[in-house]
C-alpha cells in the first residue's frame, strides 16, 4: 500500500503519531501483564498457608518470572526479526494465560514454579519486550527515551491499582479464581493491545526491517531509511547534515554485527554494574515490608509504606518519561544518582525512627531509586551503543533480570540471621561498586576506544551544530 492508495494526510498520520497509539498499548501491557506479577504478593501469602511453604520458597515464583521477563529480551528480539510483532506478542500473551489458569489447577506447590514462574515470565518477555522493541523502531533517535520510560510506568501503575484488586479477589473468591480471572482479562486487552504492534512503513509501504541489507551496515541503515517516517526521526539531528551523522556513521562501519558491542569491554563493564545495582535493589523492592516490620513498625504502617513507595515510583518514571531526552548530561549517569541516592537512602533505614521518616523514606526510595533503576536500562544502552537498533536494551535488560533472581540470597541471609543489618551495609558496597563500574564506561571509551565515545553526541544541550564539534575532532584524531 503506498502513499497515493490512501491519500498522503492518512499516511502522515499514521508516520507522525503511530509511534504514540503503540506506546500506549505497550504501557496497558505492562499495566496488567507486570502489575499481576507485582501484585502477586497476596497469592503467594494464601499459597503458603494452603501449600505450607516459607516465605523464601513462595518467593520464588514472582523472582523467577520477574527474571525470565528481562532475561528473555534477546531471544524475544530475535523472533520478532524472524515472524512479526503481533504474532509474537500475541503468543506472549497466550502463554501469560495458559500460565494462570494452568496454575489455578495445580494440587501441589512446586509445580508453580515451572506453570507460572516460567511459563509466565516467558510469556511476559514475549508480549513486554515486543512492545518496547516496536517503540525503538517507531522512534529511532527524538522521544525515544521518553515513549519507553512513559510504558515502563505502566508497571508501577500496576503495582498501585493491581494490589488492592487482587486483595479483594484473593479474600472474596479465593487466589485460584482470582488468577483466572486476571489471566482472562490480560488475555482480552493483551489482544487487542498486540493488534497496534507493526513495523515502521516507507511511504513505499514496505515495512523497515534489518535484514533488507545484506551488509554489516544493516541497523544504521534501516534507521536513517525511514527518517521520514517514524516520527523521532523527523527532528532527528542525524538528518540535520553529514557532520552530526559522521560520529554514528563511523559506529556503524566498525559495526558488521549489532552484537559487536558484546566485544566490548565497556558493555561488560555496565552489564555487571546492572546486575549489582538491580541485586541490591530487591532489598527495596522484594523486601521493603518485611525490613519496615523488622524495625518494630505496624502491618498498617508498612502497607502504607509500600503504597508511598509505589506511587513514587511512578512518580519519578514519569519524570524520567517527560525529562530524559532533555538531561544536560548522557543517560547513563541516570546509574550513578540512582547508586548514591541508595548508598545515603540505606544508611537513612537504620537510624529510622518514626513513622514519618518511614514515609519520607519511602517516597525518596521510589523517586530516585526504583524509578531510575527500572526505566535506565531501557533507554541507556542505545546511547552508549548507537546504530544498532533495539540490540543493546535487549541485551543489556538480561543484567537486571540476573539481579533480580540473585536477590533473593537477601532473603536468605534474612531468614538466617533475623536482621537486615548486615544487608544493609552489604547493599551499600555493592551500589559504590557499581558506580565504579558505571564511571569505568565512559573512561574507557575516552582513553581507549575514542571512536566509540559519542554518548555525548544525543545530549540535548550539545545537539545540533554545536554538538558535533566532538565528533569532528574524533574523526580528525582517527585520521
Amino acid at each position: 500500500m503506498d502513499d497515493d492508495e490512501h491519500g498522503p494526510r492518512c499516511f502522515s498520520f499514521r508516520r507522525r503519531r503511530w509511534g504514540w497509539i503503540v506506546t500506549i498499548p505497550t504501557f496497558l501491557i505492562q499495566l496488567l501483564g507486570v502489575g499481576l506479577l507485582y501484585s502477586f504478593g497476596v497469592v503467594t501469602i494464601a499459597m503458603q498457608e494452603e501449600f505450607e511453604v516459607g516465605v523464601t520458597t513462595a518467593g520464588w515464583i514472582p523472582t523467577i518470572a520477574t527474571g525470565l521477563n528481562l532475561i528473555g529480551g534477546v531471544l524475544t528480539a530475535e523472533i520478532v526479526k524472524k515472524t512479526s510483532h503481533r504474532l509474537v506478542a500475541v503468543l506472549g500473551i497466550s502463554f501469560c494465560f495458559c500460565a494462570c489458569l494452568i496454575t489455578s489447577f495445580m494440587p501441589r506447590f512446586f509445580p508453580i514454579i515451572f506453570t507460572f514462574g516460567i511459563t509466565y515470565g516467558i510469556g511476559l518477555a514475549l508480549s513486554t519486550i515486543t512492545g518496547m522493541i516496536t517503540i525503538v523502531e517507531w522512534f529511532p533517535k527524538t522521544s525515544c527515551a521518553r515513549a519507553l520510560a512513559f510504558a515502563v510506568a505502566g508497571t508501577s501503575t500496576g503495582m498501585l491499582v493491581l494490589n488492592p484488586v487482587m486483595y479483594k479477589l484473593v479474600s472474596g473468591v479465593g487466589w485460584r479464581n482470582a488468577l483466572r480471572i486476571m489471566g482472562s482479562v490480560l488475555l482480552l486487552v493483551g489482544y487487542a493491545a498486540s493488534a497496534t504492534f507493526s513495523k515502521p512503513v516507507r511511504k513505499s509501504g514496505t515495512p523497515t526491517s534489518a535484514d533488507d541489507k545484506p551488509s554489516g551496515m544493516d541497523s544504521i541503515e534501516t534507521t536513517v531509511s525511514f527518517l521520514g517516517t517514524a516520527e523521532g526521526a523527523i527532528e532527528s539531528p542525524i538528518c540535520d547534515g553529514t557532520t552530526k551523522s559522521s560520529s554514528l556513521s563511523d559506529v556503524a562501519d566498525r559495526s558488521r554485527n549489532s552484537y559487536d558491542l558484546l566485544l566490548f569491554p565497556e558493555f561488560w563493564m555496565m552489564f555487571f554494574g546492572m546486575i549489582i545495582s538491580a541485586m541490591s535493589t530487591t532489598l527495596f523492592f522484594f523486601y521493603w515490608v518485611k525490613l519496615i516490620l523488622t524495625l518494630g513498625f505496624r502491618e498498617s504502617t508498612a502497607a502504607l509504606a509500600m503504597t508511598a513507595l509505589g506511587a513514587s515510583d511512578l512518580v519519578g518514571k514519569l519524570l524520567v518519561s517527560g525529562f530524559a531526552d532533555y538531561l544536560p548530561f548522557p543517560k547513563l549517569f541516570l546509574f550513578h544518582i540512582a547508586s548514591v541516592s541508595g548508598i545515603g537512602l540505606m544508611f537513612a533505614v537504620l537510624n529510622i525512627k518514626t513513622v514519618v521518616a518511614v514515609f519520607i523514606t519511602s517516597v525518596a526510595i521510589g523517586v530516585f531509586v526504583l524509578s531510575l533503576i527500572n526505566s535506565s536500562p531501557y533507554i541507556v544502552s542505545a546511547q552508549v551503543f548507537p546504530g544498532r537498533g533495539a540490540t543493546p536494551m535487549t541485551t543489556s535488560l538480561i543484567a537486571p533480570g540476573i539481579g533480580t533472581i540473585l536477590g533473593t540470597v537477601y532473603g536468605t541471609s534474612v531468614d538466617q540471621t533475623g536482621s537486615f543489618d548486615g544487608t544493609l551495609y552489604g547493599c551499600m558496597g555493592a551500589y559504590a561498586l557499581a558506580i565504579l563500574l558505571f564511571s569505568s564506561v565512559p573512561l574507557y571509551q575516552k582513553l581507549f576506544a575514542s571512536e566509540r565515545y559519542v554518548m555525548w553526541d544525543d545530549v540535548y544541550r550539545y545537539r545540533g551544530d554545536n554538538g558535533s564539534r566532538g565528533s569532528i575532532q574524533r574523526k580528525k584524531d582517527l585520521h
